[in-house]
């Protein structure tokens, strides 16, 4: 299996990893099943982790020297059960069923009465043994307050395959006054498939950060380390708009038009929904009316300026096309969801 592309961020002397490149988990899955996963190799197993006993009996796969009619997961299997006396495939589906049980009830209000010690302990415990939901719950927690160990969490809650927390770390990089990694990771969640994310890149207020970033060699240095890295990356947009932005706009103009060809990553024939259609159509004609300017000899930062400003505008949305969202709008969003399910529960 080839290894994930990683990309660092260092902060406060600290090193935050996360891998980029493929679809995150749940993309075009239920709400409900997202709400259950659990990142199986994180679970502890008396004194180990199910990912190191894994790697263990990987290892021992290896040194096997008649492998016939032996996969390896016939061989991880056989000596689960010599060791434990306990089947594989069950015992990890229950110990799945029993951290659910353990933590669901209070991630969906139903123990509204718990004391917060009680709710805490079963959440972390949960996200301890690789419950996505409450990882993810402990991150947005923290980063509401504002706390940095946010960071921390959320990058495990990426890893673990959560489909929003590259963007809730972009998101608090970009509070914080950290364009750069604000934008790193803006770039992995939207090319993991977050679409809050993609509709963001094109944000009037992100354009301009990115435009007063003084060392110039790290943005360069990050996109150009994210666009080779993935394909169809949409770290291909900025790397274009600081060409056009340059000593060689005709460059960013190429660049901008093999953008506009696969703007995203397609996903499958079956996963191709109205969202889909929507920002592929809301990014054509984006960037359709920049390329247009251009050629129309307006400079090109104005040209880029105006059409962020424009596709901004949520009244966009009265006409049923997508607009550019903001942080702030992801933010807003995130409170009123949150009264509704509080008042939900009441």
């Amino acid at each position: 299996m080839a290894k994930p592309n990683i990309t660092k961020i260092f902060h406060n002397g600290h090193a935050y990893e996360l891998e980029y490149g493929g679809w995150l988990n749940h993309r075009y899955g239920e709400a409900s099943k997202a709400l259950t996963e659990v990142y199986s190799n994180d679970i502890h197993l008396n004194n180990t982790t199910i990912g190191e006993y894994k790697a263990a009996k990987s290892d021992e796969y290896e040194g096997v020297k008649d492998k016939r009619d032996m996969t390896f997961m016939k061989y991880l299997r056989q000596s689960f059960k010599t060791e434990f006396d306990m089947e594989w495939d069950e015992t990890i589906k229950g110990i799945k069923k029993a951290i659910n049980d353990s933590c669901i009830p209070y991630l969906i209000r139903q123990k509204a009465d718990a004391s917060v010690e009680e709710k805490s302990t079963a959440i972390y415990l949960a996200a301890a043994n690789g419950h996505v939901a409450s990882t993810y719950f402990i991150a947005t927690a923290m980063s509401d307050g504002d706390d940095e160990n946010c960071l921390y969490w959320l990058t495990l809650a990426h890893k673990r395959g959560h489909i929003g927390a590259a963007y809730d770390m972009a998101a608090y990089f970009y509070r914080i006054g950290n364009t750069l990694d604000a934008l790193r990771c803006l770039i992995v969640s939207a090319d993991g498939g977050c679409d809050f994310a993609y509709l963001t890149l094109f944000n009037i207020e992100l354009l301009k950060s990115m435009l007063t970033i003084q060392d110039s060699s790290k943005l360069d240095a990050m996109l150009n380390e994210l666009v080779d890295g993935s394909h169809s990356s949409s770290a291909r947009y900025f790397k274009a708009v600081r060409l056009l932005a340059g000593d060689t706009p005709t460059e960013g103009v190429a660049l901008m038009k093999t953008f506009r060809q696969t703007p995203k990553k397609k996903p499958a024939d079956k996963d191709i929904d109205d969202v889909y259609r929507n920002q592929m159509a809301f990014t054509e004609e984006f960037l359709h009316t920049v390329l247009s300017d251009i050629s129309s000899r307006k400079p090109p930062l104005v040209s880029l300026m105006e059409c962020s400003l424009k596709f901004s505008d949520p009244r966009r949305a009265e006409e049923g096309k997508s607009f550019a969202l903001s942080f702030e709008d992801y933010r807003e969003s995130l409170e009123m969801f949150k009264k509704y399910k509080t008042n939900e529960s009441a």
